[in-house]
């Protein structure tokens, strides 16, 4: 007696691939592509950053472009690049601070997480998601090898209202544009919750116990002034994020994935206030390690800034990038039986832009000095008839 699930065994240990013909380029040299405005689309569709494109030169670069297949090619080209190092005309030939200035930074930061996060005003933001992919396989492709087409194309744009509520995140009013997605197995999501606050609060929890670790890094210029950055490792416990994927081809293609991986990143921070304006995250994901896994990275990226709500300021997210590589699955029609199995990777990117900040509420103002005018002063209640 043999008991097992149904499935289909033959399937051999399929490794990931680097993209054929990709040009490697620095920021510099891309922006001299854009710039020349030469063959410009093939050019993003297959080529490959090697240091961080920033938001602020993202949008430089976004202004000069007035395809839409070229800005959103570019687009993902940016995000693909959110964990390299920074161009060097980024960062600032400064020599760490002591340990003790280190130390201090840390602990402002520390302090800023337990006074101001918690002090967040109950507000709404309007949130614009668009998601990249690659696109659907070919019914010739044999499902053993790599995808023949892995450049990135937009598929589809979601609007959502969050409400920040008592310290809690809460999306609704979602509204999805651009075109259909693909029904079965490649329709799998990407969601990332707790960008509001919750999110910084593990990092530097997590960070600060051991074995995890924190480390200084480098210095960066910042759009508001310098930033240290610190690197961290993290190891995984009961409160680390969870990352899942949907499905396994197990039981019917119905078994969702869970892991909470040890995961590793940088942080940058204003050293003066201890306010953290941009976060990294990585998961240690290892397919050398683990074969059988069916994601290999997963990786969110936050930027915060300034935003004024109820007439003070606080620091608030401004974009995010959430990016996912995993295996796709396919179906095998055999013997008059259909199973879902693994085929090559692919890549899923949500880029996010936050704005539009209001605080919930409603605010009077009371003017000095007011004095009622005929116009104003109540009218007279009318004389009772005798």
């Amino acid at each position: 007696t043999v008991r097992a699930p149904t499935g289909y065994y033959n399937e051999p240990v399929y490794f990931d691939n680097p993209r054929p013909g990709i040009e490697k380029v620095t920021v510099a040299q891309l922006e001299e592509l854009v710039h020349a405005q030469t063959n410009l689309l093939r050019r993003l569709d297959y080529l490959e950053l090697t240091e961080r494109l920033s938001t602020p030169r993202l949008d430089a670069l976004l202004s000069v472009i007035r395809s839409e297949r070229e800005r959103q090619a570019l687009t993902a080209d940016a995000d693909l690049s959110l964990a390299l190092a920074p161009p060097a005309d980024e960062t600032l030939n400064r020599p760490p601070p002591p340990v003790e200035e280190q130390r201090a930074i840390l602990g402002r930061t520390f302090d800023y997480l337990q006074n101001a996060i918690p002090k967040l005003p109950d507000f709404y933001a309007l949130r614009n998601t668009v998601r990249f992919e690659e696109p659907p396989g070919r019914y010739n492709e044999i499902w053993k090898m790599p995808h023949q087409d892995q450049t990135l194309h937009f598929a589809t744009e979601e609007h959502a209202t969050v409400l920040y509520r008592n310290g809690n995140e809460v999306v609704e009013k979602k509204q999805k544009l651009g075109k259909r997605r693909v029904a079965g197995a490649r329709a799998r999501d990407l969601e990332t919750w707790g960008t509001f606050g919750p999110i910084l609060a593990y990092v530097l929890t997590a960070a600060a116990k051991g074995p995890s670790s924190i480390a200084w890094k480098r210095w960066e210029r910042g759009q508001d002034g310098d930033l240290a950055v610190f690197s961290y490792r993290a190891a995984s416990t009961n409160s680390s994020p969870e990352i899942t994927y949907c499905c396994l081809p197990e039981v019917l293609g119905t078994t969702l994935y869970r892991n909470r991986a040890d995961d590793y990143g940088e942080f940058a921070l204003n050293p003066d206030t201890g306010a953290i304006m941009r976060i990294l995250i990585n998961a240690d994901l290892d397919q050398e390690r683990d074969p059988d896994v069916p994601l290999i990275r997963s990786q969110i990226m936050v930027e915060y800034g300034p935003e004024e709500l109820g007439g003070k300021t606080y620091i608030c997210p401004q974009r995010s990038v959430e990016i996912s590589r995993g295996r796709s699955e396919r179906e095998l029609h055999e013997w008059g039986m259909v199973f879902s199995l693994y085929s090559y990777f692919e890549t899923m990117i949500n880029d996010v832009t936050f704005g539009g900040y209001h605080k919930f509420g409603s605010e009077a103002r009371i003017l000095p000095g007011f004095e009622d005018t005929d116009e104003t002063k109540p009218a007279a209640p009318p004389k009772k008839a005798h």
